[in-house]
C-alpha cells in the first residue's frame, strides 16, 4: 500500500462497519484504498469508492430470487435526487 495512513484506513473500515457493510473482501477494500489514496486523502470519499467496489456484497442481502426490487418515483423526487448529486473527476456521488 502507498503512504496511506493507518488512521485513514481505520476510518474507512469504521465507516463501512457503521453502514453494516461486511469486511469479508479485505483484498478489494485495501486495493481500492490503495488505488485512490494516491490522489485522495479524505476517508469519507475513499469509503465511497470502496462502497462502489463492494456493491455486489451490499446488494446481495436485498435480492429475492436473484431479483432486486425497485421503486419508481415522481419527477419532483427525481429532480431533488439529481440536485443532491456531486460530480467530480472520479465519478458521481450523493452529496452528504
Amino acid at each position: 500500500m502507498n503512504n496511506t495512513s493507518l488512521t485513514t484506513i481505520q476510518k474507512v473500515l469504521q465507516n463501512l462497519l457503521k453502514e453494516g457493510i461486511p469486511l469479508k473482501d479485505l483484498i478489494t477494500i485495501f486495493e481500492t484504498i490503495s488505488d485512490y489514496s494516491v490522489n485522495i486523502k479524505d476517508p469519507d470519499i475513499l469509503t465511497k469508492y470502496v462502497r462502489q467496489k463492494l456493491s455486489r456484497y451490499i446488494v446481495k442481502p436485498h435480492l429475492v430470487d436473484n431479483t432486486l426490487s425497485a421503486i419508481l418515483v415522481g419527477d419532483d423526487i427525481e429532480e431533488a435526487i439529481k440536485k443532491s448529486l456531486q460530480r467530480t473527476e472520479q465519478g458521481v456521488f450523493f452529496d452528504d
